[in-house]
């Protein structure tokens, strides 16, 4: 099968295409290295080196004729979407609309996974939040996120495709890049190992729910094939895990105690998030697998050698 992974030398696209190579599938990359790594691209995968917003990117895309499509490029740093909303619409709604565009003009996709994210939810008004949360973003990156879902769900149900939508919390593992506020515990992990303080923005009492990187590449690979999926899912744990107690982790895990710095809170970050992923394992048999003492442990071996 051929398959298109946008943004397939980050962090995500990376395990995933390396999953696709491994089941023989044809896998055609895209991405423009900003904040993936050209190493993390296997031989075996067809690279395009551009951005999802240029027209000789959609154009390899359309003369691959993908039968899947998985959307994973973006500008994820939220500052960037506050400060430069612009910039982060033209990545993550126009560049999406552009992927799919290109995609179903090759003339034989059948379907197509975008990563969204919990952001479209904004506060969170119950313990964990369901699909049918009130969709009120409080960044720029929410906001985005939820303009591309719906681009995404009228154009498949205009071209006849399947259009599946993955709205993740907050993902970390092996190969995340300690670079912006979408990493914090690679950044916890590598300036730990290295000695240095770890900067907590607030009061470090804001919660994620933080999900194992595996555990995403799973559900990719299950909600691609899953023709009753045709929705959007929740991927996440279900489990709420403060800023402070990562620091307790890594501390168990690193055998010392780190040293905490406070700073201000961030503008456009919410102050709890938890994701109730039911539907995904009902439409798709998917759940969250890893603990986070066990992914953490997994994570800190690979980012500190």
């Amino acid at each position: 099968m051929r398959v298109t992974v946008t943004g397939g030398a980050g962090f995500i696209g990376s395990h995933l295409v390396d999953r696709l190579i491994r089941s023989g599938h044809r896998v055609q990359v895209v991405d423009n290295l900003v904040t993936g790594l050209r190493e993390q691209i296997p031989e075996a995968a067809e690279w395009f080196d551009g951005c999802i917003t240029a027209a000789s990117t959609a154009e390899a895309v359309a003369d691959f004729a993908p039968q899947r499509l998985v959307h994973l490029a973006a500008q994820v740093d939220v500052r960037i979407s506050v400060n430069e909303p612009v910039h982060d619409a033209m990545i993550n709604v126009a560049g999406t609309v552009a992927m799919l565009d290109a995609a179903q003009r090759g003339g034989s996709l059948e379907a197509a996974v975008l990563a969204s994210s919990a952001a479209v939810y904004g506060v969170q008004r119950t313990p964990l939040a369901q699909e049918g949360h009130p969709i009120e973003p409080i960044s720029g990156y929410g906001a985005a996120k939820r303009a591309a879902e719906v681009y995404w769900a009228q154009m498949g149900r205009l071209h006849g495709v399947r259009t599946p939508a993955l709205r993740f919390a907050n993902v970390y593992g092996p190969r995340q890049s300690p670079k912006g506020e979408a990493g914090v515990i690679a950044i916890f992990c590598r300036r730990h190992a290295a000695g240095q303080a770890l900067t907590v923005f607030g009061d470090g009492t804001a919660t994620r729910d933080y999900l194992f990187v595996y555990d995403v590449v799973d559900a990719l690979w299950r909600v691609a094939d899953a023709e009753d999926a045709r929705d959007v899912y929740n991927l996440g744990t279900g489990t709420e895990t403060s800023v402070l107690e990562l620091t307790e982790h890594i501390e168990r895990i690193s055998g010392r105690a780190p040293e905490v710095l406070f700073e201000p809170a961030r503008t456009g970050e919410v102050a709890r998030s938890a994701l109730d992923a039911q539907r995904a394992e009902q439409t798709f048999d998917w759940r969250a697998k890893t603990p986070l003492a066990k992914g953490l442990t997994i994570t800190y071996a690979e980012l500190t050698p």
